[in-house]
């Protein structure tokens, strides 16, 4: 579950899917498509327009909330579940941690210019202890 940093709009992640209800309204204004089998977590960009999602079937997926009901790009970095996604709220950064003991951290910066895509960039793979 995660509201929208700037207008009334609520994300409730469920197995497959997450669904985008306007509370203004109260009604679902959109339903995203996971590829995964499980979701275990989901972040909001401090811009509002982009979703990182994980699961656990070792998947990150970026979301454009602009662009489609289907992953942008979705990445398979991690051997074990991924627990817990998160952005960071002032720099481009935006990271994952896993059941196999590491957290990924992703410079994901996103343009001004909605005709251009995200940068995605693998940064550093922080493993600060063995299971």
């Amino acid at each position: 579950v995660a509201f929208h940093p700037d207008k009334p709009l609520f994300f409730v992640a469920t197995k497959r899917h997450i669904r985008i209800y306007n509370l203004t309204k109260q009604a679902m204004i959109k339903k995203l498509q996971c590829p995964a089998k499980w979701i275990s977590s989901l972040s909001i960009h401090p811009s509002g327009d982009h979703l990182i999602v994980g699961s656990y079937d070792c998947r990150v997926c970026w979301y454009d909330l602009d662009l489609s009901d289907r992953p942008y790009k979705s990445m398979k970095y991690h051997e074990k579940a991924v627990r817990q996604v998160g952005f960071h709220q002032r720099y481009p950064l935006f990271a994952s941690a896993s059941d196999d003991g590491k957290v990924l951290l992703f410079h994901g910066k996103v343009f001004e210019d909605l005709l251009t895509n995200p940068m995605i960039v693998p940064v550093k793979v922080i493993s600060a202890h063995k299971l």
